[in-house]
């Protein structure tokens, strides 16, 4: 079976307030957004949206996008979850996140294989509002200007993954945010994590790495952990029996 669109501000699957299962579907979205920040916050031009509490099963699937903020999986809300399993995501234009959850949504993915070619394309992403992204297994690339393995506004937690990002961090997180990881394999073009603060918002805790096992290394010239210290930025790194290069 095969969703296709080539509509702008279109998506190929929709759910709100609803429940949906699908199984060996492939999924092709084209045509650009017309709204760049809708797309980053509230899912516009995604290949797979999900909202208003809605529960979205989805397994053996191949989702490809070619077109600006055309996100693959898209999960925003209080209450919403995408489950995604053995999946195969493909983002080629700017703006076209992996997998990303906001304002409260939940991502659970297992043994996903993505691959994001734009700029500001991370991988796997939370944005404005928050969300909370699980995953285990898998492997994750970039290779966009300005497009981490792994960005964090929310809750991140990564199990026994390959991230890797062939220009820019391995993983970032703008204000009090985490990002969590255990035996996960990670590659930076420029920095292994770099922190920072967008808003200046007066921070009530630090944004915090917590790295468990694996290995963490930087291909290029910066540093391995960095934290930008404009806007009353911390950050801290808890970082135990990991290889680090």
């Amino acid at each position: 079976t095969i969703y296709s669109t080539t509509t702008s501000d279109v998506t190929c699957v929709f759910s709100s307030a609803g429940a949906l299962v699908m199984d060996g579907i492939n999924i092709t979205k084209s045509g650009d957004t017309s709204n760049s920040d809708q797309s980053s916050f509230d899912g516009l031009n995604a290949a797979i949206l999900s909202t208003s509490g809605s529960t979205i099963n989805i397994s053996n699937c191949i989702i490809f996008t070619n077109g600006t903020g055309s996100n693959g999986i898209f999960s925003t809300g209080s209450g919403t979850v995408i489950n995604s399993k053995n999946v195969i995501v493909r983002c080629r234009a700017d703006g076209a996140h992996g997998i990303d959850a906001t304002r409260g949504g939940m991502i659970r993915a297992i043994n996903l294989d993505v691959v994001t070619y734009g700029a500001h394309s991370g991988a796997i992403s939370t944005d404005t509002g928050g969300g909370t992204v699980t995953v285990i297994g898998g492997i994750y690339r970039t290779h966009g200007a300005g497009s981490p393995g792994i960005m964090s506004t929310g809750a991140i937690s990564v199990t026994g993954s390959v991230i890797v990002s062939s220009t820019t961090e391995a993983g970032a997180i703008d204000g009090s945010n985490s990002i969590t990881l255990v035996d996960a394999s990670l590659t930076g073009g420029d920095y292994g994590f770099k922190l920072y603060n967008s808003v200046g918002s007066g921070l009530s805790s630090p944004g915090t790495v917590t790295i468990s096992g694996g290995s963490l290394s930087v291909t290029g010239s910066g540093a391995v952990f960095f934290v930008d210290g404009g806007n009353s930025n911390e950050g801290e790194f808890l970082v135990d029996g990991t290889t680090v290069k």
